[in-house]
């Protein structure tokens, strides 16, 4: 009974990764600005990634101490996406 609970939950979260991925390229086919593309694929691949690291990863049974450490840098590395887009972003607006 655990396996099929376990099956069923990686069908889940395997069928919400490609309806984000769906998202994300709809997202890159629409017509929107470099700024809300990118920050929008940088949404979306987050959740992806939690989404991987916390089902697949396994770490939804670890300890408190050891989730924190992968999603603090998860997050750390979405601040410094976002820093480098609006450091970026005069940049963009020349072309």
């Amino acid at each position: 009974m655990y396996d099929m609970d376990r099956t069923k939950l990686y069908v889940y979260v395997w069928g919400i990764l490609v309806a984000f991925t769906i998202i994300e390229v709809i997202t890159l086919l629409a017509p929107l600005t470099h700024t809300v593309i990118i920050a929008a694929v940088i949404t979306v691949a987050s959740v992806k990634a939690i989404a991987v690291v916390s089902i697949y990863q396994h770490l939804k049974d670890e300890p408190n101490s050891v989730k924190m450490f992968p999603l603090t840098l998860l997050i750390l590395l979405i601040v410094f996406l976002l820093l480098a887009l609006l450091i970026a972003m005069p940049n963009m607006m020349v072309q």
